[in-house]
């Protein structure tokens, strides 16, 4: 896939803890990729894994992001490799996931090429967190959620409203 534009940088979280065994051709399938390799940066937010799950990270050299195994759960993993991430999008990706083929990661990047309208949903924090970052490269972005009112802070439910 030819693309002209200049392709955005892409920070790659993945939660591990004992990920061992699928780890690596999760990680091969990122690395596989027709995108830039400079502008991928994977992050592997490990919960005090005891297999050889970081030596297979640091491998493909991803960042290892050791983390307290008393607080070891995806969520919590994910939620500090987001916050650890300094590329421009963000992509989640299971440590058992495989990306079906070399140009994936391109696919899920030419829509903020092509189209400045972006629509997010849902209505908590991480919803309007993510929105407020999107507007940086979008021209409209639409939140849609099924409740009555946003459950965002109200000082995240301002800033979003600022931006639009």
């Amino acid at each position: 896939m030819k693309n002209r534009q200049t392709l955005p940088t892409v920070s790659i979280v993945i939660a591990t803890f004992n990920s061992g065994r699928t780890l690596a051709r999760c990680l091969s399938s990122i690395r596989a990729q027709e995108y830039p390799k400079t502008a991928i940066e994977i992050i592997v937010a490990d919960g005090g894994s005891t297999d050889i799950t970081v030596a297979i990270a640091r491998r493909f050299g991803a960042r290892v992001l050791s983390l307290d195994p008393k607080k070891q759960n995806a969520e919590h993993n994910k939620s500090m490799g987001i916050q650890k991430a300094t590329h421009e999008i963000l992509a989640m990706v299971d440590h058992d996931n495989v990306l079906p083929h070399k140009t994936w990661l391109r696919g899920m990047v030419q829509p903020f090429l092509d189209h400045k309208e972006i629509v997010g949903v849902g209505g908590g924090d991480s919803a309007m967190q993510e929105g407020i970052f999107l507007t940086r490269f979008v021209n409209q972005l639409s939140v849609i959620h099924r409740r009555d009112k946003l459950r965002a802070s109200p000082i995240l439910q301002d800033r979003a409203k600022e931006n639009s």
